[in-house]
């Protein structure tokens, strides 16, 4: 017990998450290229939220889930759309949350905070900031957590 408790420290203080609105689909695709081991990219469109923290706390989710095998998709970066989106449902959450090719998306780059400070230096896009959490966005991320639930209730089923 102590020892995952220390491990999940360590780990946070590792863990980070950048934000970042970008007006041309061009921008974000330009980003999404670049692979780094440990670091993790979504695009999602910017009317989802304005808030980086919204974003932080549905990442931290997802990273929590990969440390402990329990992931709702194969690869971070879908699961952290369909914690967004609410859904366990791919296409739906790409339909309605994913990149849009028109209009402005939101970068989310989370994963190990020194690799992400590397990948985003002369990044050239704007910030999103972080304020105090709404309402509808508290319901969407303790949705996002109940999906993991649900996934564990159906395979102990």
């Amino acid at each position: 017990m102590l020892f995952s408790f220390l491990f999940l420290m360590v780990v946070e203080m590792r863990f980070g998450v950048s934000c970042f609105i970008a007006d041309d689909v061009n921008e974000v695709k330009k980003v999404k290229e670049k692979k780094v081991e440990g670091v993790y990219i979504q695009a999602l469109r910017a009317d989802i939220s304005d808030n980086c923290r919204f974003f932080s706390m549905v990442a931290w989710q997802t990273l929590t889930a990969k440390m402990e095998g329990s992931l709702i998709a194969r690869r971070p970066e879908i699961d952290i759309l369909l914690r967004i989106a609410g859904t366990t449902q791919i296409e739906r959450a790409i339909d309605e949350f994913g990149l849009s090719e028109e209009g402005k998306n939101i970068l989310l780059i989370f994963g190990d905070a020194l690799k992400i400070r590397e990948l985003t230096k002369g990044i050239g896009l704007r910030r999103l900031k972080e304020r105090t959490l709404t309402k509808r966005e508290l319901y969407s991320i303790e949705k996002a957590a109940l999906l993991s639930a649900e996934r564990f209730r159906h395979e102990k089923a």
